[in-house]
C-alpha cells in the first residue's frame, strides 16, 4: 500500500475543500493498518465508505467497480510525508480526515519574536520612504547610511530565520557555520522563488520577487540584495553604493516571505503565494474510532 492524497475538483466536491484519502499504489482506495476510511465528505456519495467498513469490505462490494470507473475524475498525487508527520517551522496547508487532528504545532514565542522584528524593519523602511520616494527609478540608485543599516539588519534576520529552520529540521552546516550554501537547500521546499510582493501604498514601486533566480551554484551572488549586504558589511567604503533602497526593500520583503513560509502569518503587503500543490501538504492521522494520533516532527532531508 502507498500513501496518496486524492483530491476531487469537480462540483461533487464536499465541504468546499479537498478530501484526504488513503489509497493503494494503483490509486484505487484505502486502508493503512487499522485506519478506517472516514473522510469528512465523500469523493462521491456512491463511494463513501460506511462506518466501520474497511478497504477489504469495500473492495468486495458491488460499489467497488463503479469506484474504479470514477478514477479519471480525481487527481492522485503523493505527499512527501507520512500521515501525521510535519516539518518544523515549515508551513504547508493541512488536510485532515478529522477536524480534531488540527494543524501541526509551532513555537508561539518564536512567532511573536519574528513579528516584532518585522514590525521594526517595516517601521524603518517606512521612515526612509518619507525622505526617498519609493519609485523604481530612485530605489535602484538611492543609497545612504540609514538604507545600509536597514539592509544589514534585515539580512541578519533572514540569516537567523534560515538557520533556525535548518536547525529545527536537524540539518547541520556544510562548513563551520551556516551560510548561503546551506540556506539555498530550503529554496524548493519553501518554494521561495514563487513569492511575489506588492506594496499597494506605493504604486510607483514595482512588484518585487526577492528570491527570483536563486542558484545553488552561486548561492550568494545570485541573490543581488544579499550579495550587496555581504559586500557593504565587510567593505563599506568601497561597496557603500551597493546598499541601495531596492536591495533594502528586497531584504525586508524576504523577511516577510520567510514569516509566511513558517507561520502563514498575514501581512499588510500583498504577497502572492505559490500555487497549491498536493505534494506540499500535511495530512492528519485519524484512526477512526480511536481518534487522532499526535503530530510527529520529522527533519527535512536536505
Amino acid at each position: 500500500m502507498g500513501e496518496y492524497i486524492v483530491t476531487q475538483y469537480s462540483g461533487e466536491r464536499a465541504y468546499g475543500g479537498p478530501e484526504a484519502w488513503l489509497v493503494s499504489d494503483e490509486g484505487l482506495a484505502y486502508k493503512k493498518g487499522d485506519f478506517r476510511a472516514r473522510p469528512r465528505g465523500p469523493i462521491n456519495n456512491r463511494f463513501q465508505l460506511g462506518g466501520g467498513e474497511d478497504f477489504e469490505q469495500f473492495a468486495a462490494s458491488a460499489r467497488f467497480p463503479r469506484f474504479l470507473e470514477s478514477i479519471d475524475r480525481v487527481e492522485v498525487s503523493m505527499p512527501r510525508l507520512p500521515f501525521g508527520s510535519y516539518y518544523p517551522r515549515i508551513y504547508w496547508k493541512t488536510l485532515g480526515q478529522c477536524i480534531s487532528c488540527g494543524t501541526p504545532p509551532h513555537d508561539h514565542r518564536s512567532r511573536a519574536l519574528l513579528n516584532t522584528q518585522i514590525t521594526i524593519l517595516r517601521s524603518r523602511l517606512n521612515e526612509i520612504f518619507r525622505f526617498v520616494e519609493p519609485s523604481n527609478t530612485l530605489a535602484a540608485s538611492a543609497y545612504s547610511h540609514e538604507i545600509r543599516n536597514l539592509l544589514i539588519l534585515s539580512c541578519t534576520e533572514v540569516e537567523a530565520q534560515f538557520r533556525l529552520i535548518l536547525q529545527e529540521n536537524d540539518v547541520s552546516p556544510e562548513g563551520r557555520n551556516f551560510s548561503t550554501r546551506d540556506f539555498v537547500k530550503l529554496k524548493d521546499v519553501l518554494r521561495l522563488s514563487s513569492y511575489k510582493v506588492v506594496d499597494v501604498k506605493y504604486p510607483d514601486l514595482a512588484e518585487r520577487i526577492p528570491f527570483a533566480g536563486w542558484d545553488a551554484g552561486q548561492p550568494t551572488q545570485s541573490l543581488g540584495w544579499y550579495d550587496a549586504y555581504n559586500a557593504t558589511k565587510h567593505d563599506r567604503e568601497n561597496s557603500f553604493s551597493r546598499a541601495t533602497l531596492h536591495h533594502a526593500i528586497d531584504a525586508v520583503y524576504a523577511c516577510e516571505i520567510l514569516r509566511l513560509c513558517q507561520y502563514d502569518e498575514e501581512s499588510e503587503l500583498f504577497i502572492s503565494r505559490p500555487e497549491e500543490n498536493e505534494s506540499h501538504v500535511y495530512v492528519g492521522a485519524n484512526r477512526g474510532d480511536d481518534g487522532c494520533l499526535p503530530w510527529v516532527k520529522v527533519g527535512f532531508p536536505c
